[in-house]
């Protein structure tokens, strides 16, 4: 009797947990339905198999913060990081020389994006960041694979193509041919813009001015502070390339050195909104670079009586909040220090608007004449994204 492989006997008893699983619970079990990727190569015929993961109904990164984040975490693990067995599998199934002209392909268990009945502007950036990452670091036979890939376009709601196409989601992954829908007239997205350039100040001043054109040609008397509005957002980005990606950080996955920028404008709650992500160092991890710092270490210290530690991320929410009070005292910072009062400042200047800022694990949410709403995620959103709302 020959004997058994320890590979053949992981296989039996994989198979059956796996069988067992199924019986005690047979939503589990695969479909294999036919059914529609769409990516680069245009709209290929596949066998669907089950989700691997499914987006959040709400997928917005104020009022659905948590479930967003944790969705977006195991969003960066799936994209970056391809298991041995699926590429295994691949090679097995997908043979371009074996397989029957027309025949359906085999595809990985995929990210679904049916349950999504609504995305934000700022929450699509993040999303469109970390698929642009994976787009610049995997491998052929990842992307082979499925895994950017856009699975039953055909089905997602209508609002959420609308809002993807137009900040330019589609367009990264080279999907040209959407299905039609019909876009929202009282709100504009402009396609993100992102780069590892120093410059942004033109680029910002650039896309802002766009949206004021459009809020012009809607009859829309343009205030001045949204003439205003570049100042703080340059100033955010430049804070990225100086400071979010310094070699002092170990970071947990792959970046690319790149920002990200969102901008819109809502004639219907009269407002425009821009939103700038980088996957960095975080507030709490470039503190030490501030001129001031051994201040505000103080001052943290008599606040919450432990030492400051850009590693714990315990203490984000209250770092972002201090941060931003101390820096609004003090000149001559330097780095993210030097944005975050100006951030700050120039909302509660315009007199009706918001300041969202999400730093690794901290939330920070301030609006003029109320105190800060302050509280720590369960997840890091990878990274800090900052966005304004103003009112016109």
């Amino acid at each position: 009797m020959k004997l058994m492989t320890a590979r053949r006997k992981a296989w039996h008893l994989h198979r059956a947990r796996s069988e067992s699983a199924k019986r005690k619970d047979p939503t589990r079990k695969r479909s294999n339905r036919g059914g529609w990727i769409y990516g680069s190569n245009g709209r290929q015929s596949v066998l669907l198999p089950s989700p691997i993961m499914a987006t959040p109904a709400q997928f917005c990164i104020r009022e659905n913060a948590d479930a967003v984040v944790s969705f977006l975490n195991s969003l960066r693990r799936r994209l970056l990081r391809i298991s041995p067995s699926a590429l295994r599998a691949l090679r097995r199934r997908v043979n371009p020389y074996g397989q029957s002209t027309g025949a359906p392909r085999w595809i990985n268990r995929f990210i679904d994006f049916r349950p999504m009945t609504e995305v934000t502007p700022a929450a699509a950036l993040v999303l469109a960041a970390e698929y642009d990452r994976a787009r610049r670091l995997v491998t052929e036979d990842a992307d082979r694979l499925g895994t950017l890939f856009l699975v039953a376009l055909e089905q997602w709601r209508p609002e959420v193509v609308g809002v993807l196409r137009d900040n330019g989601f589609f367009h990264l992954l080279g999907i040209e041919a959407e299905p039609e829908f019909d876009s929202n007239a009282d709100r504009i997205i402009l396609p993100f813009i992102s780069d590892t350039t120093d410059v942004q100040q033109e680029k910002v001043g650039l896309q802002l001015q766009k949206l004021i054109r459009i809020a012009q040609e809607r009859g829309v008397e343009t205030s001045d502070s949204m003439f205003d509005f570049a100042g703080p957002i340059g100033e955010a980005m430049e804070n990225v390339v100086h400071a979010a990606y310094t070699d002092k950080v170990q970071f947990q996955y792959p970046h690319v050195g790149r920002w990200w920028m969102s901008s819109s404008i809502d004639f219907a709650k009269r407002q425009m909104q821009a939103a700038v992500y980088d996957q960095g160092a975080t507030i709490a991890g470039t503190l030490k670079d501030w001129r001031f710092f051994p201040t505000f270490s103080s001052h943290f210290w008599r606040v919450f009586g432990v030492e400051f530690d850009e590693r714990n991320p315990s203490y984000d929410s209250q770092v972002i909040a201090h941060a931003i009070e101390h820096s609004a005292s003090m000149t001559g910072l330097s780095h993210r220090g030097k944005g975050l009062g100006m951030m700050k400042r120039f909302v509660d200047e315009s007199g009706d608007g918001r300041l969202t800022i999400l730093s690794r694990r901290g939330f920070y949410e301030f609006r003029p004449n109320e105190d800060p709403r302050i509280r720590q995620l369960p997840e890091s959103v990878g990274g800090t994204l900052v966005e304004w709302i103003i009112r016109f």
